[in-house]
């Protein structure tokens, strides 16, 4: 049996001889995915791909943002794991966490291909992997250690067959109430391969104290990840990182319902972590394209100095704050430059005419719509002053 999964069979055989666990799957509607999404609440941009096998072993695949959710009312009190098959990349060669399997407020991030290759004297073709198929379907070898990966819907269907790639996450459910789904918000085309959810119910606290280190011990490595991610070139540890080292800690020396709250505070860090190097992401691509653009505009003339200065200033700072990890301090900068005087002219400049103001409003160098400085002001038609566009009656 693969390592990957032993944690999790040890814990089906295991806990299923205490009364107190109990399998719930039949709770959750097409578990299975036998019927597609029939059941499921399905927002998405792209349609899904499916597939059966001969076994009658069903998986979807989806390319872009989705989110599919399932409610389940009724429910005892306690500690529940969710547990489902999947695999997502964007890249196959730099590991990125964009979908993410959630239980109410808890969340995980579904494993990257890599965390669960296959070797070669464990590939049975249409078994656990899928060998036969063409360039485009069948599963990637690695030559230099002989390790075997999906990269198509049917792979991963075979790889999920064969109980790689499973993904588990605990909640503890106070009211009744569960909500369980599968969330990806990339904004760009990726993949993501998923398969048959499962739900246990653990039991009250200490009963259900080792499935709970099992779930920590994924989360905890994932959370490792998501920290010392440096696609980003920049570090936003320093407070994450004492309050990751603190739960790593903690988990020590407790038990039962103390685990359940690390747990929780461990999938909070995650997420957390995710919206901040995201956030990052999205305002570092516009300061920095954004910056250039400026840039270039005031050397050839384009844009007023002082607005150009002023936007600099505003740069610099968010460039500090980036390099040191300080969210708020971004944020605040990040909005400096959108209500900037240099940001507005670079509309007024990409766009066109935002308003139309006499020529008799300006002093400054004029051009022509091609970039040419003019001597005159011309007495009809538009030209260019101060980076704005400007229209003469």
């Amino acid at each position: 049996m693969r390592r990957i999964n032993s944690m999790f069979l040890m814990l089906v055989t295991a806990t299923c001889m205490n009364a107190e666990v109990k399998d719930l799957t039949s709770k959750i509607v097409n578990a299975d995915f036998s019927k597609k999404l029939e059941g499921w609440t399905v927002k998405c941009n792209v349609a899904f791909e499916y597939i059966t096998l001969e076994s009658g072993y069903s998986a979807c695949q989806n390319t872009n943002t989705f989110d599919i959710s399932q409610t389940i009312e009724g429910l005892e009190n306690g500690i529940y794991l969710v547990q489902m098959h999947g695999t997502y990349f964007l890249d196959y060669y730099v590991p990125i966490y964009k979908t993410w399997l959630y239980a109410n407020e808890n969340a995980t991030p579904i494993m990257y291909p890599s965390e669960d290759i296959l070797s070669e004297s464990e590939a049975q073709d249409k078994v656990n992997c899928y060998l036969s198929g063409t360039e485009s379907t069948r599963d990637l070898l690695d030559v230099n250690n002989r390790n075997l990966r999906p990269q198509s819907l049917i792979g991963a269907t075979y790889a999920f067959q064969g109980g790689r790639y499973v993904n588990q996450i605990a909640v503890k459910v106070t009211d009744g109430r569960l909500v369980i789904g599968l969330k990806n918000y990339n904004k760009t085309s990726d993949h993501t391969f998923f398969s048959d959810f499962k739900l246990f119910f653990l039991g009250m606290n200490g009963e259900a104290t080792e499935s709970i280190l099992q779930v920590t011990d994924k989360l905890i490595k994932r959370a490792c990840f998501l920290r010392d991610n440096k696609r980003q070139e920049t570090d936003f540890g320093l407070n994450l990182s004492i309050e990751l080292d603190e739960v790593i800690e903690d988990l020590e020396s407790r038990t039962g319902n103390w685990i359940m709250e690390d747990v929780n505070r461990l999938s909070k860090l995650m997420q957390d972590i995710q919206t901040i190097q995201d956030s990052y992401q999205e305002m570092y691509s516009f300061a920095k394209n954004l910056f250039d653009k400026l840039n270039i505009m005031a050397n050839e003339d384009k844009l007023d100095w002082e607005e150009y200065c002023e936007f600099e200033a505003y740069y610099d700072s968010f460039m500090w704050a980036v390099a040191r990890g300080e969210l708020d301090l971004m944020e605040f900068k990040y909005k400096q430059m959108c209500e900037s005087k240099a940001y507005q002219s670079f509309l007024n400049y990409e766009t066109g005419i935002s308003s139309i103001k006499s020529a008799s409003d300006h002093s400054a160098s004029s051009y022509d719509l091609q970039g040419r400085q003019i001597q005159q002001k011309p007495q009809k038609g538009i030209y260019i002053q101060g980076g704005k566009k400007i229209l003469a009656k």
